[in-house]
């Protein structure tokens, strides 16, 4: 992406802090210690109008403070705090290092810089100026994401290219709250529309509508403080109870096993996008809103991901022990990973380069087969896709980038074909739905936290059913066995590393059953053995077959067709380029989830 493409209209000297706040003397010490939002501000190409309009309709003491990124040229000193204070009565400021944040506050960062936040406080950094990887946008959201969760905003202006995507995912999943300016009010789109197609903005408005749009949300429930809330008078546990009655009616999805806090508050965030007030207000609005439901349903349902997503834990996993454990395998093994709670699919994507790798390395002959499962549909078919926005190069270096990804225009990667094609991802429930088996690696990173402790409990032994002898177990930083450390033997403590301990385990969620392979093999030995036709009854068995017999496909384990009987077209679409020969891929609108349900019944 091209700086001098995307760098705003204005240049001039940098503009600069005066006299930094510190937290002793600062008259907004107790508003800090309640907490306020800090808005974080992505503009780019075109930003400069949409930014003089937002301000322009702040009013003052709004207890907000503002971070303003975005693009432009290094070379170039900024006035852009000089024509932002001519909009505003509320102090702006240019951002310097170890700046802390202050409610009534703009903070602005200059050109040739990146800024984070940390405890509140901005840290400036040099930019990385190498194509793909300036995305200053991104940065500054994660950082506040990590910071300061649910008090973080996210407001995207027009732009080009996708700074800003992948930032605002991790808002969200953080408790967060996004908006964008409206892409046909936007001089260049490409910024806000690349949001929007995540699924994840909550209000598209004219930039001169955001101001207000902020401050009726923070009205709402989800941010008063928490002095002023008690969580069961103001949401009573039959409010919820119903609430998620209605979204298991409508969905089909029961979320009673996951913690009722995080329950309530992401239906508060909810009610706050909405203006609703009363927990009763909500569940009326649902009757009366069709397609809140799976909105609510797709919120319950967001966590946090991204590609190598803690890379030093990505790199002790592959380092420490996962080369060994591949060079433990024999020739010709298929090497199996299931990662419940894909989501939208880039964790399982790392797994399976990181195993190409180590595959590469060894010089090793086996095959590599990694199921992801999620259930949001909607999220199993973006992973399928395997496409995403350009600012992955943030997290996947160049090297990777070159070898297993593929360049779609200037705004998005690829992953290649060939580490693609080992993957299957379909939707599953993982509390109840049968789990894979024969597993050499499991990955469920940041689902156990949502989790209810009874469920952690059931889950944790059903992962050491699935796992192979020697199989490893890779969590979230935040989980953990727990009490379970009898059926999993700790490997790294850090980044909750754990390897199956041999002691018998029988699944809880379904009678103990012989494994895949022994099941069959005792199938086959029991099978009677019968004559073969004479050439006359296989030509009638044929006719008949073709006569009266439905349309038959069959399947092998990866749900890869492997023969098929009669016209199919009614129930499968190929692809189009370079079909797959996958039953899921293939299945028509419509019949994808009830066919994966299907075929993980079967297996």
């Amino acid at each position: 992406m091209s700086q001098q493409k995307d760098q705003p209209n204005e240049n001039g000297s940098d503009g600069r802090n005066e006299g930094r706040a510190n937290g002793n003397g600062n008259p907004n010490s107790e508003k800090e210690r309640k907490g306020f939002p800090i808005v974080a501000i992505g503009s780019s190409a075109g930003g400069l109008e949409a930014l003089k309009e937002l301000f322009s309709h702040v009013p003052d003491n709004t207890d907000i403070a503002f971070v303003v990124v975005t693009h432009q040229h290094p070379g170039h000193e900024s006035v852009l705090p000089e024509l932002l204070q001519r909009e505003t009565n509320i102090p702006v400021k240019g951002i310097e290092d170890d700046t802390e944040v202050c409610p009534d506050h703009v903070y602005v960062l200059g050109p040739g810089k990146n800024v984070t936040i940390e405890h509140g406080r901005l840290r400036l950094s040099s930019a990385d100026h190498r194509r793909g990887r300036d995305m200053p946008i991104d940065l500054f959201f994660r950082s506040l994401a990590g910071d300061m969760h649910e008090r973080a905003i996210a407001v995207i202006l027009s732009g080009t290219g996708t700074d800003g995507t992948l930032g605002i995912k991790e808002i969200k999943a953080h408790g967060g709250m996004i908006i964008i300016q409206d892409p046909s009010s936007a001089h260049y789109a490409g910024m806000p529309t690349s949001a929007r197609n995540t699924g994840m903005v909550d209000f598209v408005v004219q930039s001169s509508a955001i101001p207000e749009t902020l401050i009726n949300y923070l009205k709402g429930p989800y941010l008063q403080p928490k002095e002023r809330r008690s969580e069961e008078k103001s949401f009573p546990i039959e409010k919820l109870e119903s609430i998620l009655r209605f979204i298991r009616a409508r969905t089909g999805h029961d979320f009673s096993s996951y913690k009722q806090s995080t329950i309530r508050r992401r239906i508060q965030r909810r009610m706050s996008v909405h203006g609703l007030k009363e927990p009763q207000e909500y569940l009326d609005f649902l009757h009366e809103n069709r397609q809140e439901a799976q909105l609510l349903f797709s919120e319950l349902l967001i966590s946090v991901t991204s590609f190598f997503r803690d890379p030093e834990a990505f790199k002790v996993l592959k380092e420490e022990y996962l080369t060994e454990l591949v060079r433990s395998r024999p020739d010709n093994y298929e090497f199996r990973v299931w990662i419940p709670g894909c989501a939208t699919g880039e964790e399982a994507y790392s797994i399976a380069i990181i195993l190409a790798e180590i595959k590469k390395t060894l010089k090793k002959s086996l095959s590599i087969r990694v199921f992801g499962t999620d259930l949001d549909d909607k999220a199993i078919q973006r992973a399928r896709q395997g496409a995403y926005p350009a600012s992955i190069t943030v997290d996947v270096s160049p090297e990777r980038l070159e070898q297993y990804f593929t360049r779609e225009g200037d705004d998005a990667y690829a992953v290649r074909k060939d580490i693609r094609d080992t993957l299957v991802f379909a939707p599953q429930n993982v509390l109840n739905d049968p789990p894979f088996l024969k597993l050499d690696l499991l990955v469920c990173r940041n689902l156990l936290i949502y989790l209810q402790q009874d469920q952690q409990k059931l889950l944790l032994p059903t992962f050491h059913y699935a796992l192979n002898p020697g199989g490893l177990l890779f969590l979230g930083s935040s989980e953990s066995v727990g009490g379970q450390s009898e059926i999993f033997e700790t490997l790294d403590t850090r980044w909750k590393i754990y390897r199956r301990k041999e002691v018998p385990t029988e699944m809880p969620h379904l009678p103990a059953k012989p494994g895949r392979h022994e099941a069959e093999a005792r199938a086959e030995k029991e099978q009677p053995t019968m004559p073969r036709p004479p050439r006359t009854n296989r030509l009638i068995e044929r006719l008949l077959l073709n006569r009266f017999a439905p349309v038959s496909i069959i399947i092998d384990r990866q749900a890869t067709i492997v023969y098929i009987h009669g016209r199919t077209g009614t129930f499968l679409e190929p692809e189009q380029q370079n079909p797959r020969n996958n039953i899921l891929d293939m299945a028509r609108e419509g019949l994808r989830l009830p066919l994966s349900a299907a075929f993980h019944q079967a297996q």
